[in-house]
């Protein structure tokens, strides 16, 4: 039932009907039955990491193997027929709960209704997504190299070009001994740097999505420190003691600061599951975007800006909040993308 990436459920028509019943055979020993999916909720539900299950609508039917019809199962029954749900009913789902298991004690058979995670982009790729509140997010970095209209960003790995390009690019981020265009030097690919121009483009999120603005960061941060995630336990303060929260795991860099990213103390970090990985940026420091000693923070860009320069997020491994600051529009940042 686990696992490691997970997040818009939704429920499909595919049916894996598994019995613990030798041959088959029902309790009684004389007849053959089966359970199929008669109808699903009425509403299709698009389920993240952190909502509800609510099954309600739901009928199952049970049949004799030849098909002819015992009786319909709906869901307000499903108690008084012993029938059990995994998750249960009104359960708040976690990454792993890829599958709904709807189990009936009289034939000893179970619906297993298969669940697919996600959001893909217009690259193929699949992302993760996760409900705060009222927002649905990414749970993983953009990544992709295509606008949404199907346009090619411009993929800049020179530095002087990278620097005075003022139209939409981006870079892949790497970990190696050298970064350049020969990919055999580089030992791991991490995601994508796209400079602001690119994100106020309008074309970077996939349909339905939009790169998060400087509000919504806003939304997320108050959310968390007002919903048990800050470091300590207490509430309030925005985004003062959440960075822990946000920041994966397996932070590269360690810190003895109490309750910052990388603290070992006083709990692990990413609870909140936004999964935030320390990939620094490309700016006026680190043009050519490799360094893995570097590797001790991470920034996204918003879509807000402020006259020249252009409002981010950061996360540093000695900190206990998450940055809010303004860089110029040609560095190069991760993105983050909410649902419309």
């Amino acid at each position: 039932m686990r696992l490691n990436r997970l997040g818009k459920l939704v429920l499909l028509a595919l049916i894996v009907i598994t019995s613990c019943q030798k041959d088959n055979e029902v309790k009684n020993g004389t007849e053959l039955k089966r359970i199929t999916l008669k109808s699903s909720p009425d509403k299709v539900q698009d389920y993240c990491i952190n909502e509800t299950l609510d099954l309600k609508g739901t009928v199952i039917s049970l049949t004799l193997d030849d098909g002819t019809l015992i009786r319909d199962i709906p869901f307000e029954d499903f108690e008084k027929e012993g029938i059990t749900c995994d998750p249960k009913q009104g359960a708040s789902l976690e990454p792993g709960d890829n599958e709904i298991s709807l189990s009936h004690p009289e034939s000893y058979l179970t619906i297993r209704l298969n669940v697919v995670s996600g959001v893909f982009d217009i690259d193929g790729n699949l992302y993760t997504i996760i409900r705060f509140g009222d927002q649905v997010w990414m749970a993983e970095d953009l990544k992709t190299e295509t606008y949404n209209d199907s346009e090619k960003i411009p993929l800049v790995s020179e530095d002087d070009e990278w620097i005075t390009n003022t139209s939409g690019a981006c870079c892949r981020i790497a970990r190696g001994a050298y970064c350049n265009t020969d990919t055999s030097y580089v030992i791991e690919w991490n995601g994508i740097y796209y400079n602001w121009h690119a994100v106020n483009s309008g074309k970077l999120s996939p349909q339905g999505w939009h790169v998060a603005s400087d509000t919504d960061w806003e939304e997320l941060e108050n959310y968390l420190a007002d919903n048990g995630y800050n470091y300590d336990g207490s509430n309030g303060g925005g985004r003062e003691k959440i960075a822990k929260s946000m920041a994966a795991l397996g932070v590269i860099w360690s810190s003895t600061v109490y309750g910052s990213v990388g603290s070992s103390a006083p709990v692990p970090n990413n609870s909140s599951g936004f999964s935030g990985v320390l990939l620094n940026r490309r700016d006026s420091t680190y043009y050519t975007p490799c360094h893995e000693r570097y590797f001790d923070r991470s920034y996204w860009w918003t879509s807000s800006e402020e006259e020249s320069l252009a409002c981010y997020r950061g996360l540093v491994y000695n900190s206990t909040g998450v940055e809010r600051g303004f860089g110029k529009k040609w560095y190069g940042m991760s993105v983050r993308c909410v649902k419309d």
